[in-house]
């Protein structure tokens, strides 16, 4: 028993124990300190971070979620979150949280929030992780939210930019096809069911066969053209109907490609140019006829008037021969397929064919004064009519109301109809040229649509010629670059940007203007007029003639600016934050091993001090038993009086309450041994042989086995075939 700590030692040993516990407890100061600051530094980043407790009360709520929402961290703090925005229900982040509980890490879609009573509204990511404490548990959970407002923004604009192209294809007036690269249909707009008679029912995934015969090779050399490189082809061409009619088209095809620039299908418009072409060949053939009817009839009443005067004794057979003239010259303007009619020297109608009858009823005998026509058309005639009448040949366009209240085009041709001498009438042709105008307003209306989509959208638009020199710029251009379009006419991309970008992008644009091919998504920087840099999102396509020479290029730009500097904060914000945690990380696990060895050290100095107690203990009961108690014993025997037995009585009494706890814990057949027997049952106890005992304990290996002998005789082990030492074990 030498070796063991005295009980003035285990104190000093204690005492050590607790300044060490006492130093642990500052350092978990220091952690909360350090975990105060890693709050601060989490406030001020740029994303949104949330902690909720496990009944999804606000925990945390950081600077960035106070901008975000309009709510200071102390009016959220403690609150349940579907009780403070009960919308988030409907978004389903109620599901996610709970996911997130459960231990799992997940992403959420785009979401839309608002505060109620702020106004405030956009558009969030998030994701949620467990929070996890230091022993391990999940008590709540850490919501890292992103703001995607600008970029919901960006797509809601970009899709209603598309809803308006899609607008614009079912509006235009052109037929419009649009095949996969196997040629086979995806979609035709109104106009196309209407002109050709096809529907987009009938026509989907299938291909269209409605090129004539003669027109097969040309269209194959164009689809070669295409497939080759050309991308966008212009040319004049006929195309069959649904019923078999033949029209004249002007088509513009052009192939459109993914984003690894691989072609997946063609868009072509067709234009019908037939009544264009056939409004153009009439008044052609018809100005042509009627020069020539004019000059022959004239020279018919040249020569029938000189007739007259040179052979007046002939009078009936040049009258035979003027009804001839009068009759083949009537059937000449009857055949005619627009207005013709004729006043005389005394401004009446002498003339009028069926057609110019119909629409404005029988003139013949009426003078233009007359007429019970629109009083601005009888001004226009009567105005056309003297300026006729006074030698001139009126020509132009002109819109007149017919009888019917119906307005209609028309191309105007008042000629005087001379002798050699005098003009003695007029002569009027009227070619409605109304479709034809109906065909031009609609180009106009689709001109000015685009022109309205251009100014209206969020992109700049533009146009540059084969040498990048700007042909069109959108007003857009004002809101990212302060420039007015008049200022930027007539210059180059280049001219806008600093020297080393201008450098740097100028290589760029070579290459694609040498490939000829559409380009998206180039980045570039430009100044802007007051100075500063904007970054802009370059996106374009090549412009051909109809001759298929490349012209240069149209397309757009896009201000990304502020989407550039935000993923430049993020990245630094992950990155510092990423750097903190791993520090962070480290200095836990360093502190953990420190508390977990002074742990360690202070069980085994318990574990022992324990040990030593009981120890201590059975040696002050056997003392007690071996040494007092029989000396007690002793005087009890001998004559005492009262008062001496009351002492005694006292005095075993209190004994006993002093080993009365000693005695709970220790059987009865332990207190028949003696001290040296007790000494040496621990010693068999813990599992030491016969020559391990005797060298602790000094003793010679006859006296171990008398002793030995005895143990077992005092504890009931008279049976040899019971193990002494697991006996031992199982008493005490």
């Amino acid at each position: 028993m030498g070796g063991k700590p005295t009980y003035k030692e285990l104190e000093l040993r204690i005492d050590e124990l607790e300044q060490k516990t006492s130093e642990l407890d500052l350092s978990e100061d220091a952690l909360h300190t350090s975990s105060g600051f890693f709050d601060t530094l989490v406030s001020s980043v740029s994303n949104g971070i949330i902690v909720y407790d496990d009944q999804f009360r606000y925990k945390f709520w950081n600077k960035f979620m106070e901008k975000l929402s309009g709510l200071r961290a102390e009016s959220v703090l403690g609150k349940i979150a579907f009780d403070l925005f009960p919308h988030l229900r409907e978004e389903g982040i109620d599901k996610l949280l709970a996911r997130a509980l459960a231990g799992e890490t997940v992403q959420s879609d785009d979401t839309l929030y608002y505060v109620p009573g702020t106004g405030r509204t956009g558009w969030v990511t998030g994701s949620y992780s467990p929070h996890i404490d230091s022993k391990g548990n999940i008590v709540g959970v850490v919501a890292i939210v992103h703001d995607i407002s600008d970029r919901k923004r960006a797509e809601n604009a970009l899709k209603e930019s598309e809803k308006r192209h899609r607008l614009l294809l079912e509006v235009s007036p052109d037929p419009i096809v649009v095949y996969d690269i196997e040629g086979k249909t995806i979609y035709v707009n109104p106009a196309f069911e209407q002109t050709f008679g096809w529907s987009l029912d009938e026509l989907r995934g299938k291909r269209i066969d409605f090129v004539p015969e003669e027109n097969c090779q040309e269209t194959k050399e164009a689809i070669r053209r295409m497939l080759d490189g050309l991308k966008v082809q212009l040319f004049k061409t006929r195309r069959l109907t649904k019923d078999g009619r033949i029209l004249d088209i002007q088509l513009s095809s052009s192939l459109f490609c993914n984003r690894e620039e691989k072609p997946v299908g063609n868009i072509v418009i067709l234009r019908d140019v037939t009544a264009e072409k056939r409004a153009k060949e009439a008044l052609r053939e018809a100005h042509d006829q009627l020069e020539q009817r004019v000059k022959e009839r004239t020279d018919e009443l040249v020569f029938i008037n000189e007739t007259l005067e040179q052979e007046i004794a002939d009078r009936r057979h040049t009258e035979a021969e003027l009804s001839k003239s009068r009759a083949m010259f009537k059937a000449v303007v009857e055949s005619l397929p627009f207005d013709v009619f004729a006043i005389d020297r005394n401004n009446r109608y002498v003339l009028q064919n069926a057609i110019c009858k119909k629409n404005w009823g029988d003139l013949i005998g009426k003078s233009p004064e007359g007429l019970t026509v629109d009083k601005n058309t009888k001004n226009l005639w009567l105005k056309n009519n003297r300026r006729a009448l006074s030698g001139e040949t009126v020509t132009g366009e002109v819109s007149y109301d017919r009888l019917n209240g119906e307005k209609s085009h028309y191309y105007n041709i008042i000629s005087p109809i001379r002798d050699k001498e005098k003009i003695f009438g007029i002569l009027g042709v009227l070619i409605d040229i109304t479709d034809l105008k109906r065909v031009e307003e609609a180009l106009r209306e689709s001109r000015e649509r685009f022109r309205n989509l251009a100014e209206i959208t969020s992109d700049w638009i533009w146009e540059v010629d084969k040498n990048a020199c700007y042909t069109y710029v959108s007003p857009k251009i004002y809101d990212m670059l302060g420039y007015g379009p008049e200022e930027v006419i007539g210059k180059t991309p280049f001219d806008l940007m600093p020297a080393e970008e201008a450098e740097r992008v100028s290589k760029v644009f070579n290459a694609i203007r040498a490939s000829q091919k559409p380009f998206e998504c180039v980045e570039n920087i430009n100044l802007h007029k007051d100075g500063y840099p904007v970054v802009l999102e370059t996106s374009g396509v090549p412009i051909f003639d109809p001759d298929g020479a490349f012209c240069g290029f149209r397309g757009v730009d896009r201000d990304i600016t502020q989407r550039k500097r935000t993923e430049e904060e993020l990245e630094r914000a992950y990155d510092e934050l990423e750097k903190r945690v791993e520090e962070r990380t480290r200095e836990l696990k360093i502190q953990k091993n420190s508390l977990e060895e002074a742990n360690m050290a202070l069980q085994i100095l318990l574990d022992k001090r324990k040990e030593d107690k009981k120890e201590m203990e059975d040696i002050i009961l056997i003392n007690i038993n071996e040494l007092v108690a029989p000396y007690l014993e002793k005087i009890k025997q001998s004559k005492l009086d009262n008062q001496q037995k009351a002492l005694l009585s006292i005095m075993e009494s209190n004994l006993n309450e002093i080993i009365s706890p000693f005695v709970r814990k220790m059987p009865l057949k332990y207190l028949s041994l003696t001290p040296t027997e007790i000494q040496m049952a621990n010693l068999i106890r813990h599992g030491r042989n016969s020559k391990d005992i005797s060298l602790l304990m000094g003793l010679s290996l006859r006296t171990i086995y008398n002793h030995r002998k005895n143990i077992r005789k005092k504890i009931g082990l008279e049976d040899r075939s019971i193990n002494l030492r697991s006996h031992l074990l199982s008493i005490f």
